[in-house]
C-alpha cells in the first residue's frame, strides 16, 4: 500500500499542516491530519514505511534558481549583477508552471518562501536522519516509487488546474463556509475520513495538507508531468520541480 504525507509547509510548526493519504483498490483514503506540532513526522513516516512506499508531498520549494548560487559566489557588496532579477529569483519549473497555469508561484530566491524552503528542507532531512539516510530522494520515475521519496507540489496551483469553484479566500479563520464548501468538492477526488473534515474546516493549514495528499496522488497516477529528459531534468536536478496537473478544457474534476 503506498501512503502520501501531505506537508503544507511553515516555519513556525503550528502553522504546518500534515495530512496522511492511503491508496488502496484506486481511490485514496485521507484518514488523518495534524498540526506540524503534534505530529512526529519522521515517526509518522517510519510507521508508514512497514505498509510499503511513502510518498511525501511538500507544498515548499527544494531548490533554488541556479542563477542565485552562481551569481553570489562572486558577488561583492556594491557591485553590479548580471543576472536578471527574474532569473535570481525564479526558477524554470516555476516559469513552466506560470504558462501552463497562468498562475506564478512565489519566487523562491526572495521574501518569506525562501525560509519555508529552508523548514522543508530541515523536515526532510530529519526524515532521512531517522531512516538512517544522507537524504530522502526527490521521485523523477513515479512509476518507480519505492521506499521514501519527495516531491514538491503546488495546491494553490492545483485548485487553478482543476477548475475549483474557490481557489482563494478560504484560509483566514473566519472562512469555515468557503473550506467546508471546497470539502465538499475534494470529495469527488478523495475520500476523507469525518474527522479529517472537521479538522480541515477548523484549520486552513491542514485542509492544504489535504491538497498536499491530492497533489501526491496526481503525481502517482500519472496526472502531473515531470521534467522532460535532458537539459530540463538537469535543470530541475539543481533547481527542483512543481508536480501539478494539466489545465483541462472541461474545467477538471473538483
Amino acid at each position: 500500500m503506498i501512503t502520501i504525507l501531505g506537508i503544507d509547509c511553515a516555519v513556525d510548526p503550528r502553522r504546518r499542516g500534515i495530512a496522511r493519504g492511503r491508496l488502496r483498490d484506486d481511490r485514496c483514503l485521507v484518514d488523518a491530519a495534524w498540526r506540524g506540532d503534534r505530529c512526529d513526522l519522521p515517526a509518522l513516516v517510519g510507521e508508514a514505511r512497514a505498509d510499503g512506499p511513502v510518498l511525501l508531498a511538500l507544498d515548499a520549494p527544494l531548490g533554488w534558481p541556479a542563477a542565485l548560487g552562481a551569481e553570489l559566489e562572486q558577488h561583492r557588496a556594491g557591485a553590479p549583477i548580471a543576472a536578471t532579477a527574474d532569473a535570481m529569483f525564479r526558477r524554470h519549473t516555476d516559469r513552466v508552471v506560470a504558462a501552463r497555469l497562468g498562475k506564478t508561484p512565489l519566487d523562491v530566491g526572495a521574501d518569506r518562501i525562501a525560509r519555508t524552503a529552508h523548514a522543508a528542507l530541515d523536515q526532510l532531512a530529519a526524515v532521512a536522519a531517522a531512516l538512517g539516510r544522507p537524504r530522502v530522494p526527490l521521485l523523477w520515475r513515479p512509476d518507480r516509487l519505492r521506499g521514501v521519496a519527495a516531491v514538491e507540489v503546488y495546491p494553490a496551483g492545483l485548485l487553478v488546474a482543476a477548475g475549483a469553484t474557490i481557489t482563494t479566500g478560504y484560509k483566514p479563520a473566519a472562512a469555515r463556509a468557503a473550506r467546508s464548501r471546497l470539502l465538499t468538492d475534494l470529495a469527488r477526488e478523495l475520500d476523507l475520513a469525518p474527522a479529517v473534515h472537521e479538522a480541515a474546516v477548523d484549520d486552513a493549514d491542514r485542509l492544504d495538507a489535504v491538497l498536499c495528499v491530492l497533489a501526491g496522488w496526481d503525481v502517482v497516477r500519472g496526472l502531473a508531468p515531470g521534467p522532460a529528459r535532458g537539459r530540463e531534468r538537469t535543470v530541475a536536478g539543481r533547481e527542483g520541480w512543481i508536480w501539478v496537473r494539466d489545465a483541462v478544457a472541461d474545467g477538471g474534476r473538483i
